[in-house]
């Protein structure tokens, strides 16, 4: 089952994105991780919080949890990266989990990504992506924006031990660059859309510019 892994990166208070030598250790595994396991033309990109620059989201893509936590996470490259990133990332406080979501499906590549987390009950997991694959294929259908600005989500599959009942839809929707989401003014996929907020018990969203590593 393919699936889109998210992970959010502490930096260190001295680290900065702007140092050169930060941005090619990132860059590199960047590349490590589009080729892991020698499969090559995976997809994975950094994004940087807009209101927090502390902050990194690594949006990336596996044919399956299991060859992310069991085959790559223990393999020799893997540690090396932990290796280079160790005075730069806070690794205790990384968060790494997948959400049921193929990575082509989303906007990965947008300049701007949003990440909204939507936490619903159990028994409305059914009823609320019904829902939301309604709502997304009208927009899909009505919207000059195109798929981007609609986006996709899925399900999180591994849930902090907290969440008890609960479960956990993100959704990612991208824009062209920094001026359309500002001109946008959206902050929630669904924020006018009675049937699916009646079944949100809990919401955050966070906005993210993607890291250019082009020089």
């Amino acid at each position: 089952m393919p699936v889109t892994e998210v992970a959010i990166l502490h930096l260190q208070p001295s680290v900065s994105l702007t140092e050169p030598s930060f941005r090619a250790k990132l860059l590199h595994t960047k590349k490590v991780m589009e080729n892991a396991l020698g499969i090559p033309g995976r997809h994975f990109n950094y994004y940087q919080d807009i209101k927090d620059p502390s902050v990194l989201y690594l949006l990336g893509d596996w044919q399956s949890p299991s060859e992310h936590w069991d085959r790559f996470i223990p393999s020799p490259e893997n540690q090396q990266m932990l290796e280079l990133l160790k005075d730069d990332l806070d690794l205790p406080r990384i968060q790494m989990y997948h959400v049921d979501v193929p990575n082509a499906k989303i906007p990965a590549s947008a300049e701007v990504v949003c990440i909204s987390w939507y936490r619903v009950r159990t028994e409305d997991k059914v009823r609320f992506e019904e829902q939301v694959v309604q709502r997304t294929q009208c927009s899909n259908d009505g919207l000059s924006q195109g798929r981007e600005a609609v986006g996709a989500g899925g399900w999180r599959i591994e849930k902090p031990d907290e969440f008890g009942d609960e479960e956990q839809w993100v959704h990612f929707r991208g824009r062209d660059n920094v001026e359309e989401h500002t001109r946008s003014g959206q902050t929630e996929a669904w924020k006018d859309d009675d049937h699916i907020n009646t079944m949100v018990i809990g919401s955050e969203f966070k906005h993210g510019i993607r890291v250019d590593f082009n020089p």
